[in-house]
């Protein structure tokens, strides 16, 4: 739900999410996040409505967001089509008290500098029991700081994260398969390719994958379905390239409680 609004209500039933990623151990400043969501279907309305917040640190910046997600369902053939939009605010705070200077500069006049700014999203996801794709734009808006050393929003299409993704189930004699792939890029900081296979055991209720990252780490995950209301994630991401040397990896932990006892998704513990 975090990268597509159009995921909400997916689950068939109300559902409760929480992950905590802490990325690139041992250099300061590195990214963390914690992120908490809730949504649920609206059968009679054939859509889904969620909430969403997420903290964020990176570097001297700190993110606040708060968004309703919003989406509307559509059967199509033997799949569902589901439309998404996100609206909400979002709190940054740049704190550059601890940067020192060679000499004075108007962008680090202040030591704190906060905005408080609307944000935007959207997307579409559209899922059989073999298949999956999907499109997003996770954010519209995005921040800057201006010639008067002021921190104010902005909007700039060439600033736009886009992200497709798509996945495949292959059901063999005893397990299943996963692979997906998700494609991001963004036109300043250019594209990025994730890879996974997933492997399904236990009719679903055990998940183990491996893949990777262009230019950035490969990662393992398990998740663990404790019953058909509880699942627990672990992912550990191995760092390559130019910062290997100098991190010692990223941990990331999820969890899931669904308020229902049996989901009524297609394939509730797969996609």
């Amino acid at each position: 739900m975090p990268l597509n609004p159009a995921y909400t209500g997916s689950r068939g039933s109300l559902s409760f999410n929480t992950h905590y990623r802490k990325q690139w151990l041992g250099l300061n400043g590195a990214p963390e996040i914690t992120s908490v969501n809730i949504h649920t279907p609206i059968k009679h309305y054939h859509s889904g409505i969620g909430l969403l917040y997420s903290n964020e640190s990176l570097g001297n910046y700190q993110y606040k967001q708060m968004f309703i997600n919003y989406s509307y369902h559509i059967d199509i053939d033997n799949g569902k089509l589901y439309l998404g939009f996100k609206g909400g605010l979002q709190s940054i705070t740049a704190n550059f008290g601890k940067i020192r200077l060679n000499e004075p500069d108007v962008v680090f006049r202040e030591e704190v500098l906060h905005l408080m700014m609307p944000n935007f999203g959207m997307g579409f996801y559209y899922f059989t029991k073999n298949y999956y794709f999907g499109a997003s734009i996770p954010q519209v808006l995005t921040s800057k700081i201006n010639n008067e050393g002021k921190l104010t929003y902005n909007h700039d299409m060439d600033q736009y994260d886009y992200a497709l993704y798509s996945g495949i189930l292959i059901s063999l004699e005893s397990f299943q398969l996963k692979p997906n792939i998700l494609y991001r890029y963004q036109q300043i900081t250019g594209e990025q390719i994730e890879v996974n296979i997933a492997g399904y055991f236990n009719k679903g209720n055990l998940m183990l994958s491996g893949g990777f990252r262009s230019y950035d780490s490969y990662n393992i995950t398990t998740c663990v379905s404790l019953s058909t209301q509880i699942m627990l994630g672990y992912s550990y991401d191995i760092p390559f390239g130019k910062l290997a040397p100098l991190v010692k990896g990223s941990h990331e932990i999820f969890f899931r409680y669904e308020f229902k006892y049996i989901v009524a998704a297609f394939m509730p513990n797969l996609f």
